[in-house]
């Protein structure tokens, strides 16, 4: 049997790296247009805290020689472990996920913060800390996922498995989340997405911050969206009279429905 050629099976062998190296190279290409875009579409400041967010983790991913666009769901995954042990809050390592993820749709790729290795860490994550870091109450995942089974049906209760799944996945104060607008979500091909937090009493600049949203959150947005007809401005509203929807919802609302959630944890023995 007689074998290839040097020069054939050089070929065949480098195929895969060369098509990978000219995925990265339109992927760059398609972040650095984004970026010249974004600047005419978000405040300075918001666009160089992105910057300043994707450059962490290009640098985490030169030191183990992994790319970072495309990123593998494994390299994401060390890079949530590398954050935990720096150790950074898990509102900076949810930050630093959704830059991550709002790179790789501005490059039009999949994102790997939606993968099971990424969702793992960010179990592990909660597990080894408080997952609500700026409540002295805290409404953990045990408390939301109890209310998202036991909830019920009707527009009321999609609004409020909507609210705490952003609450939970974001944690935003309860001024930041009544101030979301629509055109402050954006959703990924792959059923994730990022939410823009523009007003934060921690944000002395004005600049927002970017917190990744997870499927689960993503799903239960657009159910209430559009069982509520909203199409822009306030995303979480006030229900009036035979649950008509009204303007946005009030800060001590959010309060009341948060206690909803907590009174069905005790319950139910949680």
């Amino acid at each position: 049997m007689r074998e290839k050629g040097g020069s054939e099976v050089r070929d065949v062998i480098g195929a895969p790296q060369v098509a990978h190296m000219e995925e990265q190279a339109r992927a760059r290409e398609a972040l650095r247009a984004w970026d010249a875009m974004a600047q005419g579409a978000y405040p300075s400041n918001t666009v160089r805290a992105w910057r300043a967010d994707w450059r962490s983790f290009v640098q985490f991913c030169v030191v183990k020689n992994e790319s970072p666009l495309p990123a593998s769901p494994h390299t994401v995954r060390a890079y949530v472990q590398h954050c935990m042990e720096a150790p950074k809050k898990p509102a900076t390592i949810r930050r630093y996920l959704a830059t991550i993820a709002r790179a790789h749709l501005a490059a039009d790729l999949l994102s790997p913060c939606a993968s099971e290795p990424v969702r793992l860490a960010l179990k592990e994550m909660g597990r080894a800390r408080p997952a609500r870091q700026r409540q002295a109450r805290p409404l953990g995942w045990a408390e939301i996922k109890q209310f998202l089974e036991t909830a019920g049906k009707g527009i009321r209760a999609d609004r409020e498995r909507a609210l705490l799944c952003v609450a939970y996945d974001t944690m935003a104060r309860r001024s930041e989340l009544i101030a979301l607008d629509i055109e402050d979500l954006t959703f990924a091909k792959d059923g994730t997405g990022t939410a823009l937090i523009r007003k934060s009493k921690t944000d002395q600049e004005g600049q927002g911050a970017v917190a990744y949203l997870s499927r689960e959150t993503v799903r239960h947005l657009k159910h209430w969206k559009k069982t509520a007809k909203i199409t822009e401005g306030a995303v979480f509203r006030r229900l009036v009279g035979r649950n008509v929807v009204g303007p946005r919802l009030h800060v001590d609302m959010v309060a009341e429905i948060f206690q909803a959630g907590w009174a069905m944890d005790r319950s139910t023995g949680g």
